[in-house]
């Protein structure tokens, strides 16, 4: 995540000087040759619509402001170049709601440049089309709109292109008290990568086809999905204070995915959606951690605050209960209650931690058998582990939960450190190597051992700490097997991120420094 550094007071005294000499420019209307907007002209006030073309260009220059003094748009069906730099970045700022500061529309999104800009709303910032099922483009946007290293205060990010194949993506981004939402009805997906958020909204709405948030930071934010197919995917990333739910329409069925990332005292309430989580730790002090109707929770830990309930499973998918519920490899300690069970289709619990829970570690208030195996309770006295689980010999209208095939010591492969393939261009886990890393704590030198490679030879290879900052980087080559050695004696204590990476396909695993 980019850093924006302090000016220097001398610098910014002769910047902001020599901005007194330069007079402001009036715009509004369509440009039919490209256009050039330069600091001898800023501020640019936009007095109505402004309008780029099909084939025309518009070019700003870093350090111009751009004022919005009504509901104005620049509408883009052309191109924009707007690279500001660190120290003269591009201003938009628009002090009325209404109309976004930037609206694309019929144009190859991929031709346009956005970096080093600071939006100020409250107007809303950017916008991908204004479409609905009836009302749509007759030539819709394509490409990736990629905007690096801005700043969003107060303003809102959106696309609603119908069923187009653009695309809008968020890097280096930082966003303050903004909302980002992928609006009904099939607007476009947006990806937020290696960015802050702080007092945000972000939500995917009904069909919209989802949003991601990779190698970022998160607080106090409501992330939300919509009904058919609504979907918030989440990677390598740190949630504080914040919260994961449903938003508007039904029914609700997600998916919600948390894929190698810490969640601090950030509920899950998704009651009818599906839920899958890998590798993924959590911590609370609230009633309930996750309440999900269905999915997969796996090599991940819930650890509370003595005063809560750790897993709370409806068993619903969409409107109907039937949902599948698989928990794995998952350490659920020092809650109320591990796991409640309000309603079931298919649960089964194996090869689990779920221990020092005050309460209950499972109740079952479902009419079905829980399957719960290869589990460690924390005993290995039958009559403490039954004493601990409440279901149909408590009730007997509720049924069973069926342990008996139980472990006697604790699943120290919980939680897990795994390969994991944040995403690819085609969202699956790659088979290009396997990638090993050890020992695990470490504290001195670290081994990362990389085998198997089947059709690259070049990778780069990363640590990272749990802000974004890179603490080691290194290129490899290789045809076939290779070992680094890597001294991390110097690393402060805690948890880190050793990456691997391969034009988009990435690999994690977590480090611990002890």
């Amino acid at each position: 995540m980019k850093i924006y550094l302090k000016k220097n007071i001398l610098l910014v005294a002769i910047i902001a000087s020599s901005f007194s000499v330069f007079s402001q420019t009036n715009v509004a209307g369509a440009y039919f040759t490209n256009t050039n907007w330069s600091i001898s002209g800023s501020p640019y006030n936009l007095i109505g619509d402004v309008q780029i073309p099909n084939g025309i260009t518009l070019t700003i220059d870093p350090g111009v402001h751009i004022n919005y003094s009504g509901n104005y748009e620049l509408l883009v069906k052309g191109t924009i170049i707007a690279n500001g730099t660190n120290l003269l970045p591009i201003v938009f700022s628009g002090s009325s709601a209404g109309k976004a500061m930037i609206m694309f529309k019929s144009t190859n999104l991929s031709n346009s440049h956005l970096s080093d800009i600071n939006f100020n709303g409250p107007k809303n910032a950017l916008q991908l089309a204004d479409e609905s099922e009836f009302t749509q483009d007759p030539i819709k946007n394509s490409g990736i709109l990629t905007a690096s290293y801005i700043n969003f205060t107060n303003t809102a990010i959106q696309t609603k292109g119908y069923e187009t194949s653009a695309s809008l993506i968020l890097d280096n981004a930082t966003i303050i008290s903004s909302l980002i939402k992928g609006v009904y009805p099939r607007s476009e997906p947006i990806e937020i990568s290696n960015s802050d958020l702080a007092s945000c909204v972000v939500n995917s709405d009904s069909y919209n086809l989802g949003i991601k948030i990779n190698n970022s930071i998160i607080n106090q934010t409501n992330l939300t999905i919509g009904c058919c197919g609504g979907n918030i995917e989440i990677y390598l990333s740190q949630l504080t204070n914040s919260s994961i739910g449903e938003g508007d329409g039904n029914p609700k069925v997600g998916p919600v995915k948390l894929f190698n990332s810490t969640l601090n005292n950030t509920p899950i309430n998704l009651p009818s959606a599906n839920f899958q989580v890998s590798s993924s730790t959590f911590n609370y002090n609230n009633s309930t951690c996750l309440l999900f109707g269905n999915g997969i929770i796996d090599c991940s830990q819930i650890i509370g605050s003595n005063n809560g309930t750790a897993i709370e499973i409806t068993g619903y998918s969409g409107y109907n209960i039937g949902g599948s519920v698989s928990l794995n490899n998952t350490t659920l300690k020092n809650n109320l209650k591990g796991i409640k069970i309000t309603n079931a289709n298919v649960v089964n619990i194996d090869s689990c931690n779920i221990y020092n829970n005050s309460t209950y570690n499972i109740e079952n208030l479902s009419t079905k058998t829980i399957t719960a195996n290869r589990n460690w309770w924390g005993t290995t006295d039958p009559a403490v582990i039954t004493n601990q689980i409440y279901d149909y010999y408590d009730n007997i209208n509720f049924g069973m939960v069926n342990y008996s095939n139980y472990l006697t010591v604790l699943n120290t492969k919980t939680p897990c450190t795994i390969l994991t393939g944040i995403y690819s261009n085609n969202n699956e886990m790659s088979d290009v190597l396997n990638f090993d890393i050890y020992p695990n704590p470490s504290h001195n030198l670290l081994n990362v051992d990389l085998i198997t490679i089947n059709k690259v030879n070049k990778y780069s290879l990363e640590i990272v700490n749990p802000v974004g900052q890179i603490l080691y980087s290194k290129q490899l080559e290789f045809f076939n097997n290779t070992s680094e050695i890597i001294d991390v004696s110097d690393f402060s204590k805690g948890i880190f991120i050793v990456k691997l990476q391969n034009g988009n396909e990435y690999y994690f695993k977590k480090l611990l420094i002890d």
